[in-house]
């Protein structure tokens, strides 16, 4: 049996008939009649993270994707497609955000299966310049080799070898963006006992799932140089992208 919405959507000459009850509907179980439901389930997860645009993706598998393969089910008509646009709509009424099909700050993806959903947040990327003043910094994180970062006598139970740049610059900036983890993408390799002065060396910070997104470079540049304490200097802050991560790394400065 389908519900009503199914069954006028897929003109099925299968013999199904309709049922009155949606969850009894052997393709959407209800979901389509659950849309504002869902919509306000997923936007209470995403409180809490800044975002302006989003996409709605999700995932078909076990007997519902044999059903609708056994039906020959079109692409246009076939639940994912009906439940993507209906709950893209619907999220997008109640939130005044925008839908985006390339590079969204935000994508859900819903199980349509299992009825749950996760959601990916797009990574923030920063570009500047550091100069590193004194010596003894490596340029990346450098585990203890005793421990592998989990603490021993050997590294005074820091877990690591030597403090290092991406920790004194990636650390504020995840911080400072509510991101839960920052990876620092230096041009080039320098020696831990050497300086990095004059003009200095670019790197991106990548912060994984930040939950800020307008920043103030400027203030963003004060709170970072003030946790490095004079030991490392960033200048020339802007935003970048992954593309920027890829030059970064071919460029070789």
């Amino acid at each position: 049996m389908l519900c009503e919405r199914c069954f006028e959507r897929l003109n099925t000459d299968f013999g199904l008939g309709v049922t009155q009850d949606p969850k009894g509907c052997l393709i959407c179980s209800g979901l389509l009649y659950r849309i504002e439901e869902i919509a306000d389930s997923v936007i209470d997860a995403l409180k809490g993270y800044e975002f302006e645009t989003f996409l709605i993706g999700s995932r078909i598998h076990g007997s519902l994707k044999a059903l609708e393969d056994y039906l020959k089910v079109e692409d246009e008509k076939s639940l994912k497609y009906q439940f993507n646009r209906e709950l893209s709509k619907a999220i997008a009424t109640k939130t005044g955000k925008k839908i985006a099909y390339r590079n969204p700050d935000i994508t859900v993806i819903y199980d349509l299966e299992l009825m749950d959903f996760e959601f990916q947040v797009k990574p923030l990327y920063v570009y500047g310049r550091y100069r590193k003043r004194v010596r003894g910094l490596s340029q990346t994180r450098w585990l203890c080799g005793f421990c592998k970062g989990k603490g021993c006598e050997a590294c005074n139970w820091t877990g690591k070898r030597f403090l290092s740049v991406e920790e004194m610059i990636a650390e504020p900036m995840r911080e400072f963006v509510k991101g839960e983890h920052a990876v620092l993408h230096g041009s080039g390799r320098e020696d831990v006992d050497a300086r990095m002065l004059g003009t200095g060396r670019p790197f991106v910070v990548e912060i994984q799932r930040p939950k800020v997104r307008t920043v103030d470079l400027k203030e963003l540049e004060r709170f970072v140089n003030e946790r490095c304490k004079g030991k490392v200097v960033v200048t020339d802050l802007m935003f970048a992208d992954f593309k920027d991560v890829e030059f970064l790394k071919s460029a070789g400065f």
